[in-house]
């Protein structure tokens, strides 16, 4: 069985679902909101292109912006440290992300106290980036202390855990704490049961715990919860979803492990074509898919099928470097 990498909020979740909430604090005070708003959009515009070059130019722009026009320690230029923090990331330029992540959690924690819910976000999402640097021992620590301060600030069964949850578990995966990460799991994945939450961040929940069965080696489980992924993503109304591709490229790999190739080769091709609807056939997740699918062609013998691929993707310009 292909090993899976367990489902984290990564630095690109992250961007999506964490990267403008200190913007929205900032400009709810601000009087030049317009120009951050510009700044935000434009950097959101060249990340959905993946141009993070180009991305990284325009948030040291708007860095430079926030410090010149609010100050260095204002919440404005927290937001600003947080963009361009997940934009080095992506550019793989760690050190000066973790750097400017660390800033900015120092402006929050003055600003809102350190046990604020404000802080636990800002930890989760170094969380997150320690994650995927595999410092697993800072990411835990980093995890537990956010987890801590919102069970303080809501409750162990507030709907404001599930997040890091989820991030801690996976976390402890990684450590080897097999026991400790089911635990966290089952507890996450009840409390979405609990509180009848049906969305995106529940599906990323069940992928996480359907891979950790899947590591286990518990097969049945892990298609349970499989199938129980895709039930949420249609009664969503979500399969054109970008994290829809992300989990149907999973799921090709568990339907090849198990020798169902013509399910596995169908949800290579719908992930394929919805980043390719998605992101247009240039972007680096189009051309990841298109790697795998043509790849599984290869694999299959369907020199054809892949020669035919390779083809369409030449008429569309949508690589430069190909198989």
């Amino acid at each position: 069985m292909e090993r899976k990498q367990t489902k984290i909020i990564s630095v690109v979740t992250i961007l999506s679902v964490f990267f403008f909430y200190f913007s929205s604090i900032a400009f709810a005070r601000s009087n030049q909101s317009n120009e951050l708003d510009v700044f935000n959009k434009n950097i959101h515009r060249l990340y959905q292109q993946g141009d993070y070059a180009k991305a990284l130019s325009v948030a040291k722009e708007a860095v430079a912006y926030a410090e010149k026009n609010f100050g260095r320690k204002s919440l404005e230029a927290a937001s600003f440290y947080s963009t361009l923090a997940t934009i080095y990331s992506l550019n793989r330029q760690y050190q000066n992300s973790e750097v400017f992540r660390l800033k900015g959690l120092k402006i929050i924690e003055e600003a809102f106290g350190p046990n604020s819910p404000e802080v636990a976000v800002k930890l989760g999402s170094l969380g997150a980036h320690y994650y995927s640097q595999k410092k697993y021992d800072m990411a835990e620590e980093v995890l537990k202390r956010g987890l801590k301060i919102l069970e303080s600030n809501f409750g162990t069964d507030s709907t404001e855990l599930l997040g890091l949850l989820n991030n801690l578990a996976v976390t402890e995966v990684a450590m080897g704490n097999s026991e400790s990460a089911k635990k966290i799991f089952l507890r996450t994945v009840n409390l979405y049961k609990t509180h009848k939450i049906m969305n995106l961040d529940y599906a990323i929940a069940l992928r996480s715990m359907a891979n950790f069965y899947l590591d286990k080696n518990e097969f049945e489980k892990a298609e349970s919860m499989l199938l129980e992924i895709i039930n949420v993503y249609h009664k969503l109304e979500k399969k054109g979803h970008p994290d829809y591709a992300d989990f149907l490229s999973e799921l090709a790999v568990f339907f090849k492990n198990k020798k169902e190739y013509n399910l596995a080769e169908n949800c290579y091709i719908d992930s394929f074509e919805i980043r390719a609807r998605v992101f247009g056939y240039k972007h680096n997740l189009t051309q990841t898919a298109y790697a795998k699918l043509y790849k599984f062609f290869n694999d299959m013998g369907n020199k054809s099928k892949a020669a035919g691929l390779k083809n369409f993707m030449i008429e569309k310009g949508g690589f430069s470097n190909t198989p």
